[in-house]
């Protein structure tokens, strides 16, 4: 079983996923050393980061390709000549991205689908995690499913109900907002749940009215 991963951007170095994200070892911001990562996806698979499209980080060569069917290609040429030269004919191939990922994943999965070549395609499965899936002004005007509205609701209750908690502990300490230092990290707070509390007009689900 493999799985090749890509990074967003697009653009994105898939060697941040590498040292950043789900590789063997992490190496964060502000660190002296790479440290192991318990949590790398090299426990579960072997894992393929792969650089892409040409242009892209350490990759060389000029790219030629418009859009993500091209980039489907591009990678199977990559990918096929990968394979052949470390042995890796036939196994199980998981395609995962994150972000514009979530554009090159399907791309690349379909063409994986249309080659029929189970010797350097057998595609299993696809996971793609945080993902763009469509155009982002599209992604802004269309309305929220009902399990959203329903998230967004009780995260809405929640805050109120921190809120009115917030209150109460304020009351007696108001007077006090102008030279208590304390108070006034309570007030930023509450001006921000006042914030986060409250339901656009335009929003008309069941749960508005809590």
């Amino acid at each position: 079983m493999l799985a090749p991963r890509f990074n967003g951007g697009p653009g994105c170095s898939s060697l941040s996923g590498l040292l950043l994200e789900n590789g063997p070892f992490t190496y964060q911001p502000g660190t002296f050393a790479p440290t192991q990562n318990p949590y790398t996806w090299v426990n579960l698979t072997n894992m393929l980061w792969v650089e892409q499209p040409v242009g892209v980080g350490y990759t060389q060569g000029t790219s030629d390709i418009v859009d993500e069917v091209g980039l489907a290609k591009e990678f199977m040429g990559f990918y096929k000549q990968w394979a052949t030269d470390f042995q890796a004919q036939g196994k199980k191939v998981y395609i995962t991205g994150e972000s514009y990922g979530g554009y090159y994943s399907p791309y690349v999965a379909d063409a994986f689908i249309n080659a029929d070549d189970d010797e350097f395609f057998n595609l299993a499965g696809m996971a793609i995690n945080d993902p763009i899936i469509g155009d982002g002004d599209l992604q802004q005007e269309g309305k929220c499913t009902w399990s959203q509205q329903q998230f967004y609701a009780d995260s809405i209750s929640a805050y109120r109900s921190l809120l009115r908690l917030l209150e109460e502990r304020l009351r007696p300490q108001r007077k006090l907002y102008h030279r208590d230092s304390r108070a006034s990290k309570f007030l930023w707070l509450h001006r921000l749940l006042q914030q986060v509390s409250h339901i656009p007009s335009t929003w008309t689900f069941p749960y508005s009215n809590k």
